[in-house]
């Protein structure tokens, strides 16, 4: 029986579940990028695979192995992204949150370096830079979901968009 299982769980025709996300530094009002360490290759948000755990934990553990950080306040829900070629290794499909944070970021795991951008400076090279996965479009569309909320300052109110 659990033969079975097995050969129906292993089908690369069923997504993987990922999570990432969007922390911004504060009081600097930056927000955390990483410049992926191994392929696919690019700027993206941390994350990973969830284990036999919740997305949320998965979220937290990923945010301690990527950016050794601890302390993550005011998680939201950003949406869930799973298009398929989002991911060139596999289908996969990701729960993708956002969170503040007072600690300072370090380099750790799939992170080759740490990189801070205000929204502005973000957005002002969104179309110059590689993105890894489709965190670009997953990026433009918090910016969109935040816009005139100053995460720092305020829990601002986002939500799944269609």
């Amino acid at each position: 029986m659990s033969l079975v299982f097995s050969v129906c769980y292993a089908d690369t025709n069923r997504p993987v579940l990922t999570t990432a996300g969007v922390v911004t530094l504060c009081p600097d009002n930056k927000i955390i990028l990483i410049e992926r360490g191994k392929k696919p290759f690019g700027l993206a948000m941390f994350g990973g695979h969830v284990e036999y755990e919740s997305p949320l934990d998965a979220f937290r553990r990923e945010a301690k192995e990527e950016l050794s950080l601890r302390e993550l306040k005011n998680i939201r829900l950003i949406g869930v992204h799973g298009e398929p070629g989002r991911d060139p290794r596999q289908h996969s499909v990701e729960i993708t949150y956002s969170c503040t944070t007072t600690q300072k970021p370090q380099a750790a795991s799939d992170a080759k370096a740490i990189k801070l951008y205000s929204i502005p400076e973000l957005e002002n090279i969104m179309d110059s830079q590689n993105f890894a996965f489709d965190h670009k479009m997953i990026l433009m569309k918090y910016f969109r979901m935040i816009e005139g909320c100053n995460p720092c300052q305020e829990v601002c109110e986002i939500g799944v968009l269609p």
